[in-house]
């Protein structure tokens, strides 16, 4: 014998009752209050999808940031240099030979009463450096600074000398952008070891060793590149 089925006591539900048709002035009401979704996303520009993938890396990309900081930091450098005081030159990016493979470089030559500096720029953003006679050591690891340093103030020194007719002493300034901390055990001959933060005001605090006259004697030779260069027949300004 079959089950009865069940009826629930509650009527069943009109089209009416389910779902409210509204008409006339009443919907227009209704669809001018409530948002349309699909309109304001096609209203949106449309980015290429190109265009958001290079986003997308440039944002996440450390290096292009780290790249970016040291460029600032070496425009603030160059600014400082701009402004030092008259009697002192700048000549940039000066090439002395190869070290190594990968050549060696004076980023800022200075020449004023001071003397005459190759600064040397390096990037170490949060590192711990260590100094001392025969050594730099950054955050553990030891580097080949130092000779590196040294090797560019003893060329750029016997170049300006023969240049010049004169003896010129070239002092290496290695110049530890972005370092957290930099402790000196012992002071190396011939480089001096510099964060980015005072150099303008070091500089100006060196001890008179040359005459203006020597000065300008220097500076036009440094500022062309046969200088650098001897075997080169031609003479352009160094930039």
């Amino acid at each position: 014998m079959a089950a009865s089925p069940t009826l629930s006591p509650w009527p069943a539900p009109t089209l009416t009752d389910a779902a409210p048709h509204k008409t006339g002035e009443s919907a227009r009401a209704q669809a001018e209050s409530e948002p349309d979704f699909t309109q304001s996303i096609e209203r949106q520009p449309r980015r290429p999808v190109g265009n958001l993938l290079t986003t997308a890396r440039r944002l996440s990309s450390r290096s292009e940031r780290a790249e970016r900081a040291a460029a600032r930091e070496e425009q603030k450098i160059e600014d400082e240099l701009a402004d030092l005081p008259a009697g002192w030159f700048i000549l940039h990016s000066i090439a002395i030979g190869e070290f190594d493979e990968h050549g060696c470089d004076i980023d800022h030559l200075v020449i004023g009463p001071g003397g005459v500096f190759a600064l040397h720029l390096d990037h170490q953003p949060a590192a711990k450096v260590w100094v001392s006679e025969h050594k730099v050591t950054i955050n553990g690891r030891d580097t080949d600074h130092l000779r590196r340093a040294r090797f560019a103030a003893r060329r750029s020194t016997r170049l300006l000398t023969d240049a010049c007719g004169f003896g010129v002493t070239v002092q290496s300034v290695l110049v530890l952008i972005g370092a957290a901390t930099l402790q000196t055990l012992s002071r190396p001959a011939e480089v001096h070891v510099r964060t980015q933060h005072d150099i303008r005001d070091w500089l100006c605090t060196q001890p008179v060793r040359l005459d203006a006259t020597t000065v300008k004697a220097i500076h036009d030779r440094a500022r062309f590149s046969n200088t650098w260069q001897p075997s080169s027949a031609a003479a352009s300004l160094v930039d």
